[in-house]
């Protein structure tokens, strides 16, 4: 989850403050300026499943201890 969440800003900064400087500084054609946005699109789309795999696995583990918080307590001396 931390490695997608990574992945996402990462690729955020890239569209708003890096690929604006880079189109200015290099006069890029929009062909050259759409295969750097389709790189960071494929990109953020493996942060994003990372993401969600790590969310699902979050809950995944958390529901399961739930079930098996009952079982964690040593049995009662005073009844």
């Amino acid at each position: 989850m931390l490695i997608g969440s990574g992945i996402s800003i990462l690729i955020s900064v890239f569209y708003t403050v890096l690929m604006p400087y880079l189109m200015q500084s290099r006069n890029l054609s929009m062909t050259e300026t759409s295969s750097y946005y389709s790189i960071a699109g494929i990109i953020g789309f493996f942060g994003g499943i990372s993401f969600s795999a790590g969310l699902l696995i979050l809950i995944y583990n958390t529901v399961n201890s739930l079930t098996n918080f009952p079982d964690s307590f040593p049995p009662n001396e005073f009844k």
